[in-house]
C-alpha cells in the first residue's frame, strides 16, 4: 500500500504524540512495522512533512562504537566475530563500520579497511566440508567464523547442490 503525505504527517504526528506502538500503527496503516519505522525517521519521503521520530535506545554505547571501529580497522576481529560477541546481526555491524549508523560517534571509518580484500578463512579441507556437508550456510559461517555470504557465495561458484 503507498501512503500519501497526508497519511504520513498524520502517522508522524500520532506516534510523536505517544500512546501507540510502532506495531500498532502499522497494522493501522496497513504496512510492515519496519517501513513504518523507516517512515517515522524520515529514511523514507522526509518531504511529506511531520514530526520525525529520533531513537533514543542506541545498541552500542559511544565507547563500544569506537572500539568495534578500532578492532576492525587494525584487523583483529572480523565482522563475524564483532556479531558475536556484541549479540547481533553482522548487517548491523557492516552498517556501524560504514558510518551508516552511529555517524555522529568517532572511531576509523576508514573506506580502505573496509575494501581491502583479507587473507583467505578457509582451508582446503574446510572447503571441502563446506561444499560436501547439508549443513545450513548459517551453521558452517559460525563454525568456521566467516559471513553466511562467503559460504553461499562458495557454494554457488563450485555448483553446490543440496
Amino acid at each position: 500500500m503507498s501512503l500519501t503525505d497526508k497519511q504520513i504527517r498524520a502517522a508522524r504526528a500520532r506516534y510523536a504524540k505517544g500512546g501507540i506502538s510502532q506495531r500498532a500503527l502499522a497494522e493501522q496503516l496497513g504496512v510492515s512495522q519496519t517501513f513504518l519505522f523507516e517512515i517515522l525517521v524520515g529514511r523514507v519521503r522526509p518531504e511529506a512533512g511531520g514530526p520525525l521520530h529520533t531513537p533514543s535506545d542506541r545498541l552500542f554505547s559511544k565507547s563500544d562504537v569506537v572500539t568495534i571501529r578500532r578492532a576492525y580497522a587494525t584487523r583483529r576481529v572480523t565482522q563475524v566475530e564483532l556479531a558475536e560477541r556484541y549479540s547481533v546481526d553482522i548487517a548491523t555491524i557492516s552498517r556501524l563500520l560504514r558510518g551508516e549508523t552511529y555517524a555522529d560517534v568517532g572511531g576509523p571509518i576508514s573506506e580502505g579497511a573496509l575494501t581491502k580484500p583479507r587473507s583467505a578463512k578457509l582451508e582446503p579441507r574446510q572447503l571441502d566440508h563446506v561444499l560436501s556437508s547439508t549443513d545450513g550456510h548459517s551453521d558452517l559461517a559460525r563454525r568456521y567464523g566467516v559471513s553466511r555470504q562467503l559460504i553461499q557465495q562458495l557454494r554457488r561458484r563450485w555448483g553446490w547442490t543440496p
